[in-house]
């Protein structure tokens, strides 16, 4: 009975008028790096069993600390410069700047050997297209065995999780907080 698709298509469309009615984009980005936060284990997993020092994936975590960190700051700034009403200039400019956000994790040149994905964070699993693969840059690197591109791609990830950081302390500063 394509219920499934009904009830995809409900959610897609909710989604599309939450966003659209919004005077200051909903993004979560709390949540998001508590769920980036999620997949360094499995990372790091993967550096050990290849014999790679571990440890290299610990600036990545720290960049994620540091983006969560922003994100609950920003958050609670946005909360209350709702309550009290965000003129026109600093929605556009918040809006903005949150949009950076979304791209700073896709690299307009794309994956290396797939630069049709653009995603740092998702992507289909090259060797099965039904999955998800997270942090896809390194952990295809991880996978295929290749140290120095996986650490190019580590710090690359780690590099726009700080600039993402840096974005929302902008989208702040533009509701008019410090």
């Amino acid at each position: 009975g394509f219920l499934y698709h009904a009830t995809a298509a409900r959610v897609g469309a909710a989604t599309a008028l939450r966003i659209a009615n919004a005077e200051i984009l909903p993004y979560d980005y709390a949540e998001f790096a508590r769920t980036m936060r999620g997949y360094l284990p499995a990372l790091t997993r993967g550096f050990t069993a290849k014999g790679w020092d571990a440890n290299t994936v610990a600036p990545l975590g720290d960049a994620i600390t540091t983006l969560e960190r922003a994100a609950t700051t920003f958050a609670a700034a946005r909360d209350n410069a709702l309550g009290r009403g965000v003129t026109k200039r600093a929605q556009v400019a918040t809006n903005s700047a949150l949009m950076k956000v979304e791209r700073a994790f896709a690299r307009p040149s794309g994956l290396k050997g797939r630069p049709w994905y653009r995603s740092l964070i998702y992507v289909a699993d090259i060797d099965n297209g039904y999955a998800n693969m997270n942090f896809p840059g390194v952990n295809e690197a991880v996978r295929s065995g290749d140290r120095a591109l996986a650490l190019e791609e580590l710090r690359d990830l780690t590099q726009r999780f700080g600039a993402a950081a840096a974005l929302l302390d902008e989208a702040r500063v533009a509701l008019g907080t410090r």
